[in-house]
């Protein structure tokens, strides 16, 4: 590892500290970068998403607006007195006249009065018998205006139209109007002939749909501007905040006209924009407001965060100083320790009262001074070991060829005798006692398995008055494959021990060994007594959890299950070992998987 020239000359204690500096800052200064990111990403996003809640309020103020102008048209559309009117079944020419001066006109003027959003209400008609007025003008004088096939055709196919801004339309009774543009709607009265039929128009006054909407700026100096298709401007605070049309025409050209919420910079200075559609008016409802003002808020907090960073980190290095200082008084001793012991005081003791890993290494040094202070005995010590070792072993050889010339000698006498039974017992005692003694066999022979399994067998049957009788269905052709010795001597041992309890009738087990998917499958089951349900469940948890206790209730003297079982998964996997299960009738059936080897 590199190190710099200038951490070379620093004491151990000061490149603690720096260390300690670098790895409290790194990391404070990364989360802090990335909370206050965080911070100002969510208040952002408060903010546009307040212009869009702002902007979805005035969407519901204007749409109640106009379901109200619609349902003036509707009082037109359903009103009987207006169907008859421009219908020529029902009323002569004086009649007309009377119903013209006292309904017709005062309801006019009564509907117009009731809402300020309507600046005229006309009646366009196909039928030249009803007189013209002011609120009457026959169709027939429109038929080469672009606007009268588009509004005559979506009446006949939707019911109502709504015309987008437009200039007012001069009819030939109308009185001159001050207004530069009018919204339009249209609707086709449902009158009883269809051969001259009548529209409705009531025109709009955007001043008075709009004049609510910059009522209440958004935060200190955002504003909503009202803009058609091609972003002209319909309504804006320009009449309240002189300097703002050039301002929001920039603006305007940048901003997309779809709803959305974006961020738009004009002279260098960044704005956050919502835009929402007003379908059936074909409007934009486009809200403006300065991104300073939406961070505000945020400057006050960067200063006040960046001094708590700053005061955290002066006052973590200060602890890091005395922490390092405290660390190296304990390093110090333990330095001095280790010299005493270079000069050969291996009694010296270090105090490790704590747990941590400076601790530790005094425990450490401690106990390798006793270790140092042992090595000049420890020769001696093996040497001596060493000769108990060979002697010991050497005894092991003496006492198994003693018992073994001792069997002989009783065999020999059984013979003269003529005691064949009690010769062939001996024999496979004998047998039985070098298999089980045998040094370095853990692995045997399949067939030498069932020899050792067939001499205590003899054994059993000497002790048993020959009750016992054994049924082998090996195949032949695996005598020749390996597995663990001890394995089903063990299992046969507790058939008779268990599975024949306090009974005197005859026993008989089964033996049987096959192959299985390249396995090696060995069963052994007796026609016993079986196990009772919860005994069985006890021995398959011992099982399942691999362990090598003894079985409560099981002959202690005995290997027993568990340890074939714990066996049998270290040799060759958990996927291997015992399975025990009550036969279907009775006893109990013992299964061995041991994969071919």
């Amino acid at each position: 590892m590199i190190e710099a020239p200038f951490l070379k000359r620093l004491s151990f204690r000061n490149k603690l500290l720096f260390s300690y500096i670098v790895l409290i800052s790194i990391p404070i200064t990364i989360s802090s970068i990335y909370f206050f990111n965080k911070v100002i990403t969510s208040v952002s996003r408060n903010s546009m998403e307040i212009v869009g809640q702002r902007l979805s309020q005035e969407e519901s103020g204007l749409q109640n607006q106009l379901n109200q102008l619609e349902q003036a048209a509707r009082f037109f559309d359903t009103n009987p007195i207006f169907n008859k009117y421009f219908d020529n079944n029902y009323y002569n020419d004086i009649e007309r006249i009377v119903i013209t001066n006292n309904y017709i006109i005062p309801l006019i003027s009564w509907q117009a009065s009731m809402n300020n959003n309507i600046n005229s209400i006309r009646f366009l008609t196909d039928d030249d018998n009803i007189p013209e007025g002011e609120f009457i003008e026959w169709n027939n004088r429109h038929p080469a205006d672009l606007w009268f096939d588009p509004m005559r055709r979506a009446v006949e196919n939707n019911g109502l139209f709504w015309e987008n801004i437009h200039q007012p339309r001069k009819y030939h009774y109308q009185k001159p109007g001050t207004l530069p543009q009018v919204y339009s709607m249209f609707t086709k009265l449902q009158g009883f002939s269809s051969q001259t039929p009548t529209f409705l128009e009531i025109e709009i006054n955007p001043d008075y749909l709009f004049n609510t909407i910059n009522l209440q700026p958004i935060g200190r100096t955002g504003y909503i501007v009202v803009t058609d298709r091609q972003k002209s401007i319909i309504s804006g605070p320009e009449s309240k905040r002189s300097g703002n049309v050039l301002k929001t025409a920039k603006l305007l050209a940048r901003i997309r006209l779809n709803e959305h919420t974006e961020r738009v910079t004009v002279n260098h200075i960044t704005y956050v924009a919502a835009v929402k559609k007003i379908n059936k008016l074909d409007t934009y409802l486009i809200g403006i407001v300065p991104l300073n003002e939406i961070l505000e808020p945020l400057v006050r907090t960067r200063n006040i965060f960046i001094g708590i960073i700053s005061a955290g980190l002066i006052l973590l290095s200060v602890l890091a100083y005395l922490i390092a200082g405290f660390l190296l008084r304990r390093v110090k001793r333990i330095l001095e320790a280790v010299r005493k012991i270079q000069q050969g005081d291996f009694l010296i003791r270090l105090p490790a009262a704590g747990g941590d890993e400076i601790d530790e290494l005094a425990d450490d040094i401690n106990l390798m001074a006793d270790k140092i202070n042992e090595l000049f005995n420890q020769v001696y010590k093996a040497e001596i070991a060493q000769k108990e070792a060979i002697i010991n072993a050497l005894q092991m050889q003496i006492n198994p060829h003693f018992i073994f010339n001792t069997l002989e000698t009783l065999k020999m006498m059984a013979e003269i005798r003529d005691e064949e039974e009690l010769s062939e017992g001996l024999t496979a005692l004998g047998n039985l006692i070098r298999y089980n003694t045998s040094i370095g066999s853990k692995f045997v022979t399949i067939c030498r398995e069932i020899e050792n399994v067939r001499d205590y067998l003899k054994i059993q049957n000497l002790l048993l008055n020959n009750r016992l009788q054994v049924d082998f269905q090996i195949d032949e052709t695996l005598y020749e494959w390996s597995m663990p010795n001890l394995v089903i001597q063990p299992l046969v041992e507790n058939c008779i021990i268990h599975g024949y309890k306090d009974r005197e009738d005859r026993i008989t087990i089964l033996i049987a060994i096959a192959e299985r998917h390249n396995d090696i499958v060995i069963h052994i089951r007796d026609y016993g007594k079986g196990i009772p349900a919860d005994r069985l469940k006890q021995i398959r948890e011992v099982l399942n959890e691999n362990i090598a206790e003894q079985i409560p209730g099981t002959n202690q003297k005995g290997i027993g299950l568990a340890n074939v079982n714990k066996r049998l998964k270290l040799y060759f996997g958990m996927d291997y070992g015992l399975v025990i299960a009550n036969g279907p009738d009775c006893g109990t059936k013992v299964s061995v998987r041991i994969p071919i080897t």
